[in-house]
Protein backbone atom coordinates (compact mmCIF):
# COMPACT_ATOMS: atom_id res chain seq x y z
CA UNK A 1 0.00 0.00 0.00
CA UNK A 2 2.98 2.33 0.58
CA UNK A 3 5.34 1.90 -2.34
CA UNK A 4 8.45 3.57 -0.79
CA UNK A 5 8.28 1.09 2.12
CA UNK A 6 8.19 -1.86 -0.27
CA UNK A 7 11.04 -0.45 -2.31
CA UNK A 8 13.16 -0.15 0.83
CA UNK A 9 12.27 -3.57 2.30
CA UNK A 10 12.61 -5.43 -1.05
CA UNK A 11 10.43 -8.48 -0.34
CA UNK A 12 10.72 -11.37 -2.83
CA UNK A 13 7.39 -10.51 -4.46
CA UNK A 14 5.04 -7.56 -4.03
CA UNK A 15 2.08 -6.08 -5.85
CA UNK A 16 1.61 -2.35 -5.32
CA UNK A 17 -2.05 -1.33 -5.31
CA UNK A 18 -3.07 2.36 -5.53
CA UNK A 19 -5.98 1.96 -3.13
CA UNK A 20 -7.01 3.61 0.13
CA UNK A 21 -5.02 2.52 3.17
CA UNK A 22 -6.93 -0.23 4.94
CA UNK A 23 -8.42 -1.51 1.68
CA UNK A 24 -5.71 -3.69 0.12
CA UNK A 25 -8.23 -5.35 -2.21
CA UNK A 26 -9.82 -2.11 -3.35
CA UNK A 27 -13.51 -1.31 -3.17
CA UNK A 28 -15.78 -3.23 -0.77
CA UNK A 29 -18.57 -5.41 -2.15
CA UNK A 30 -16.79 -5.81 -5.49
CA UNK A 31 -15.89 -9.53 -5.55
CA UNK A 32 -14.93 -9.63 -9.25
CA UNK A 33 -12.48 -6.76 -8.84
CA UNK A 34 -11.08 -8.21 -5.62
CA UNK A 35 -10.57 -11.55 -7.38
CA UNK A 36 -8.52 -9.82 -10.07
CA UNK A 37 -6.31 -8.29 -7.39
CA UNK A 38 -5.80 -11.69 -5.74
CA UNK A 39 -5.03 -13.37 -9.07
CA UNK A 40 -2.52 -10.65 -9.91
CA UNK A 41 -0.61 -11.07 -6.65
CA UNK A 42 -0.74 -14.89 -6.77
CA UNK A 43 0.60 -14.86 -10.32
CA UNK A 44 3.85 -13.45 -8.93
CA UNK A 45 4.50 -16.87 -7.37
CA UNK A 46 5.05 -18.21 -10.90
CA UNK A 47 8.12 -16.00 -11.33
CA UNK A 48 11.62 -16.49 -9.96
CA UNK A 49 13.24 -13.17 -10.95
CA UNK A 50 12.87 -11.73 -7.46
CA UNK A 51 12.76 -9.20 -5.96
CA UNK A 52 9.61 -8.34 -7.88
CA UNK A 53 7.59 -5.15 -7.50
CA UNK A 54 4.67 -4.97 -9.92
CA UNK A 55 2.01 -2.27 -10.21
CA UNK A 56 -1.68 -3.11 -10.26
CA UNK A 57 -2.90 -0.72 -12.93
CA UNK A 58 -6.66 -0.74 -12.25
CA UNK A 59 -8.49 1.76 -10.11
CA UNK A 60 -11.15 0.28 -7.79
CA UNK A 61 -14.73 0.70 -9.00
CA UNK A 62 -16.45 3.78 -7.68
CA UNK A 63 -19.93 2.33 -7.91
CA UNK A 64 -23.05 4.17 -9.02
CA UNK A 65 -22.75 7.77 -7.88
CA UNK A 66 -25.49 10.34 -7.97
CA UNK A 67 -24.94 14.00 -8.77
CA UNK A 68 -25.11 14.68 -5.04
CA UNK A 69 -22.35 12.15 -4.39
CA UNK A 70 -20.18 13.76 -7.02
CA UNK A 71 -20.24 17.01 -5.08
CA UNK A 72 -18.26 15.30 -2.35
CA UNK A 73 -18.82 14.51 1.27
CA UNK A 74 -19.24 17.36 3.70
CA UNK A 75 -18.46 17.90 7.34
CA UNK A 76 -21.27 16.49 9.57
CA UNK A 77 -21.26 19.49 11.90
CA UNK A 78 -24.46 21.52 11.79
CA UNK A 79 -24.53 24.48 14.14
CA UNK A 80 -28.23 25.02 13.67
CA UNK A 81 -30.30 28.16 13.45
CA UNK A 82 -29.17 30.96 15.72
CA UNK A 83 -25.87 29.35 16.72
CA UNK A 84 -22.65 30.64 15.20
CA UNK A 85 -19.46 28.65 14.87
CA UNK A 86 -16.68 29.84 17.17
CA UNK A 87 -13.65 31.12 15.25
CA UNK A 88 -10.89 28.56 15.74
CA UNK A 89 -8.23 31.13 14.85
CA UNK A 90 -9.14 33.29 17.83
CA UNK A 91 -10.49 30.72 20.32
CA UNK A 92 -9.27 27.24 19.48
CA UNK A 93 -10.37 25.68 22.77
CA UNK A 94 -13.97 26.89 22.53
CA UNK A 95 -14.17 26.01 18.83
CA UNK A 96 -12.99 22.47 19.56
CA UNK A 97 -15.46 22.04 22.43
CA UNK A 98 -18.28 23.29 20.21
CA UNK A 99 -17.31 20.95 17.38
CA UNK A 100 -17.16 17.92 19.66
CA UNK A 101 -20.53 18.82 21.20
CA UNK A 102 -22.09 19.06 17.74
CA UNK A 103 -20.63 15.68 16.75
CA UNK A 104 -21.83 13.94 19.89
CA UNK A 105 -25.22 12.98 18.44
CA UNK A 106 -23.56 11.44 15.38
CA UNK A 107 -21.18 9.50 17.60
CA UNK A 108 -24.06 8.28 19.80
CA UNK A 109 -25.87 7.13 16.65
CA UNK A 110 -22.78 5.21 15.54
CA UNK A 111 -22.47 3.44 18.89
CA UNK A 112 -26.16 2.54 18.86
CA UNK A 113 -25.95 1.23 15.31
CA UNK A 114 -22.71 -0.73 15.72
CA UNK A 115 -23.16 -1.83 19.30
CA UNK A 116 -19.54 -0.92 20.07
CA UNK A 117 -16.94 1.82 19.97
CA UNK A 118 -13.16 2.06 19.79
CA UNK A 119 -13.19 5.14 22.03
CA UNK A 120 -12.09 4.76 25.65
CA UNK A 121 -8.77 2.91 25.57
CA UNK A 122 -7.04 5.78 27.38
CA UNK A 123 -9.29 5.54 30.41
CA UNK A 124 -9.74 9.32 30.39
CA UNK A 125 -12.79 11.41 29.37
CA UNK A 126 -12.61 13.05 25.97
CA UNK A 127 -12.69 16.55 27.45
CA UNK A 128 -9.62 15.70 29.57
CA UNK A 129 -7.84 14.52 26.44
CA UNK A 130 -8.86 17.69 24.59
CA UNK A 131 -7.51 19.86 27.40
CA UNK A 132 -4.24 17.94 27.30
CA UNK A 133 -3.82 18.38 23.54
CA UNK A 134 -4.65 22.08 23.72
CA UNK A 135 -2.09 22.57 26.47
CA UNK A 136 0.51 20.43 24.69
CA UNK A 137 0.20 22.56 21.54
CA UNK A 138 1.50 25.53 23.56
CA UNK A 139 3.78 23.65 25.95
CA UNK A 140 4.93 20.05 25.30
CA UNK A 141 5.94 19.80 28.97
CA UNK A 142 2.32 20.13 30.07
CA UNK A 143 1.37 17.63 32.85
CA UNK A 144 0.21 14.23 31.59
CA UNK A 145 -3.22 12.74 32.24
CA UNK A 146 -1.48 9.41 33.02
CA UNK A 147 1.82 8.75 34.77
CA UNK A 148 2.45 5.20 33.54
CA UNK A 149 3.43 6.03 29.94
CA UNK A 150 6.13 8.15 28.30
CA UNK A 151 5.18 11.50 26.82
CA UNK A 152 5.11 10.43 23.18
CA UNK A 153 2.73 7.55 23.94
CA UNK A 154 0.49 9.83 25.98
CA UNK A 155 0.32 12.25 23.05
CA UNK A 156 -0.40 9.49 20.52
CA UNK A 157 -3.09 8.02 22.76
CA UNK A 158 -4.89 11.36 23.13
CA UNK A 159 -4.77 11.93 19.36
CA UNK A 160 -6.01 8.42 18.57
CA UNK A 161 -8.94 8.80 20.97
CA UNK A 162 -10.08 11.94 19.17
CA UNK A 163 -9.62 10.26 15.81
CA UNK A 164 -11.83 7.38 16.96
CA UNK A 165 -14.56 9.78 18.09
CA UNK A 166 -14.46 11.86 14.91
CA UNK A 167 -14.26 8.94 12.49
CA UNK A 168 -17.10 7.04 14.16
CA UNK A 169 -19.25 10.18 14.27
CA UNK A 170 -18.44 11.02 10.66
CA UNK A 171 -19.14 7.51 9.43
CA UNK A 172 -22.65 7.70 10.92
CA UNK A 173 -23.59 10.58 8.65
CA UNK A 174 -25.66 9.72 5.55
CA UNK A 175 -23.68 9.59 2.33
CA UNK A 176 -21.42 6.58 2.95
CA UNK A 177 -18.17 8.54 3.34
CA UNK A 178 -15.02 6.65 2.39
CA UNK A 179 -11.91 6.42 4.54
CA UNK A 180 -10.41 9.13 2.34
CA UNK A 181 -13.46 11.37 2.81
CA UNK A 182 -13.20 11.02 6.58
CA UNK A 183 -9.46 11.64 6.62
CA UNK A 184 -9.74 14.71 4.37
CA UNK A 185 -12.40 16.15 6.65
CA UNK A 186 -10.70 15.23 9.93
CA UNK A 187 -7.25 16.55 9.04
CA UNK A 188 -8.17 19.27 6.57
CA UNK A 189 -11.54 20.73 7.56
CA UNK A 190 -12.20 20.12 11.25
CA UNK A 191 -11.14 22.21 14.22
CA UNK A 192 -9.36 19.13 15.50
CA UNK A 193 -7.33 19.12 12.31
CA UNK A 194 -6.22 22.69 13.03
CA UNK A 195 -5.14 21.62 16.50
CA UNK A 196 -3.19 18.66 15.11
CA UNK A 197 -1.31 20.93 12.70
CA UNK A 198 -0.36 23.14 15.65
CA UNK A 199 0.73 20.10 17.68
CA UNK A 200 2.74 18.82 14.73
CA UNK A 201 4.52 22.17 14.45
CA UNK A 202 5.23 22.12 18.20
CA UNK A 203 6.78 18.66 17.93
CA UNK A 204 8.82 19.70 14.91
CA UNK A 205 10.28 22.63 16.86
CA UNK A 206 10.95 20.57 20.00
CA UNK A 207 14.38 19.69 21.37
CA UNK A 208 13.05 16.17 22.00
CA UNK A 209 14.20 13.88 19.19
CA UNK A 210 11.24 11.51 19.70
CA UNK A 211 8.73 14.35 19.31
CA UNK A 212 10.53 15.61 16.20
CA UNK A 213 10.32 12.09 14.80
CA UNK A 214 6.57 12.04 15.50
CA UNK A 215 6.15 15.22 13.46
CA UNK A 216 7.30 13.33 10.37
CA UNK A 217 4.16 11.23 9.89
CA UNK A 218 2.88 10.02 13.27
CA UNK A 219 0.58 13.02 13.78
CA UNK A 220 -0.31 14.08 10.25
CA UNK A 221 -0.27 11.00 7.97
CA UNK A 222 1.70 11.01 4.76
CA UNK A 223 -1.49 11.22 2.67
CA UNK A 224 -2.22 14.59 4.33
CA UNK A 225 1.34 15.94 4.26
CA UNK A 226 0.30 18.80 1.97
CA UNK A 227 -1.47 20.34 4.97
CA UNK A 228 1.84 20.86 6.76
CA UNK A 229 2.47 23.83 4.49
CA UNK A 230 -0.43 25.69 6.09
CA UNK A 231 0.57 28.57 8.34
CA UNK A 232 0.25 27.82 12.05
CA UNK A 233 1.58 29.57 15.12
CA UNK A 234 4.58 27.68 16.45
CA UNK A 235 5.55 28.16 20.09
CA UNK A 236 9.24 28.72 20.80
CA UNK A 237 11.13 25.52 21.70
CA UNK A 238 11.50 24.98 25.41
CA UNK A 239 14.75 23.81 26.91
Amino acid sequence: MVRPHTEAIRPPRALWCPFELGRPLGAPDEPEFQTRVLRAVLSLLERADDPILEDFDEEPPSGDMSDEDMEGWTCPVNFGEGEQAVDADTDLASALAQEIAQLQSWYDLAVEKNGKTTLGISGAPLDTLSDYLLSFADDPDTPHFRDDLPRFQILKLAIDEHKAFYFEAGAAKPGNPTDTDLANWFYGDSVMGKLLLKINATCMASDDEVLRHMSDRRIIPVQQRHLKGMKVEVPSPTG
